[in-house]
């Protein structure tokens, strides 16, 4: 006798196990407000990182490469120039200030200055080989400091002359001042301070102030050094 086989329905067991397998409305619901949270909080960070990009405008350009578009090659010479949009400042980013409305980038061979938050910029031709290490603003000037020594400004930073006679430092790794004051640290002399916006200078400390670099910040309460 032969046997005839016959389709067998699902138990209610296995019914019941598919269908929990299955999200509910309320879980798929939650599952998409999920991802649409997850999804707006990673726009919220790219905005962020646009908005934070942008108030740094000057150092984010330079991590990629395109505020200046010189190097320097193994034999110490420039290897292009700058353009209106590209500052040259040589092959070494050392410093970048905001005076007024004016942004300066200073590196070994040269200085750029733009009045438009970086989108256009300008050679300052009296700052070229400075190497400006760090800025400083007295009540009548503007300080810059290099290897080869001090610079001053006073005509806003339109143009600088390299500071001699009584007033010379030469080696200038750290500057910084306010009102009258202005400290400066040298490998050569230590830390040193004027209290007559840099045109004499008294040593604070032969030693300590050797290896200080960059911006030197002062208190503009401060009265005397």
């Amino acid at each position: 006798m032969s046997s005839t086989s016959r389709k067998t329905k699902p138990s209610v067991a296995a019914a019941k196990t598919t269908a929990a397998a299955r999200p509910t409305k309320a879980e798929r619901r939650r599952a998409r407000a999920a991802e649409q949270a997850a999804a707006a909080r990673r726009a919220e960070q790219r905005a962020r990182r646009l908005r934070w990009g942008g108030a740094v405008l000057a150092v984010a350009v330079v991590a990629v490469g395109g505020v200046f578009v010189s190097t320097r090659s193994d034999s110490g010479g420039s290897t292009s120039t700058g353009s209106a949009t590209e500052p040259f400042v040589g092959g070494d980013l050392h410093t970048v200030s905001v005076l007024g409305n004016r942004l300066f980038v200073g590196g070994h061979a040269a200085v750029a200055v733009s009045g438009n938050g970086g989108k256009t910029w300008k050679d300052v031709p009296s700052l070229r080989d400075a190497d400006a290490m760090g800025w400083a603003t007295t009540k009548d000037a503007v300080l810059v400091g290099g290897h080869p020594g001090l610079y001053r400004s006073t005509n806003g930073g339109a143009t600088f002359t390299k500071v001699t006679g009584k007033g010379a430092v030469g080696d200038v790794h750290g500057i910084g001042g306010s009102g009258d004051t202005v400290y400066i640290a040298s490998p050569e002399s230590g830390l040193l301070a004027s209290t007559d916006g840099g045109t004499t200078w008294k040593t604070v400390n032969a030693e300590a102030g050797r290896s200080f670099m960059g911006s030197i910040l002062v208190d503009r309460r401060t009265r005397s050094a």
